[in-house]
Parts: structure tokens; C-alpha cells; sequence
């Protein structure tokens, strides 16, 4: 999956000239949503282990939507 969201932030870049602020946004967004699961538990896990990462409802939300 690492490789597709390289792939992703490459396109972004080039062809809608993504900022480089908004990048480390989606990279950032990308490595709390590493690793899992797919499932309503998994997501439910996700969120949680980003507040219990001290991030705020509206940062988890950010990720979320990124």
C-alpha cells in the first residue's frame, strides 16, 4: 500500500500542483491510517488509537477526510 500512496502524492504533485503543506498533511494522515484493518472494528480502532495519540475530534476528522 506504500507504494500506491507514493503513486498518489506523486500525481497530486504533478498534476494538481499540491502544496508541500498539504502533503505532509496527507503523509502524515497516511501513517496513522497504516496498518489498518479494513473492517468497522479496524476503523474504530484507528480512531481511537489517534486520540489516544493525544490528536483533537477535529484533527481526527481532518485524517479521516484526507
Amino acid at each position: 500500500m506504500d507504494h500506491l500512496f507514493q503513486n498518489f502524492l506523486r500525481e497530486k504533485l504533478y498534476l494538481k500542483n499540491l502544496s508541500e503543506k498539504t502533503r505532509k498533511l496527507y503523509r502524515e494522515a497516511f501513517r496513522w491510517f497504516s496498518g489498518t484493518d479494513l473492517s468497522k472494528a479496524g476503523l474504530n480502532e484507528f480512531v481511537v488509537k489517534m486520540r489516544e495519540g493525544g490528536l483533537t475530534p477535529v484533527s481526527c476528522n481532518i485524517y479521516i477526510t484526507v
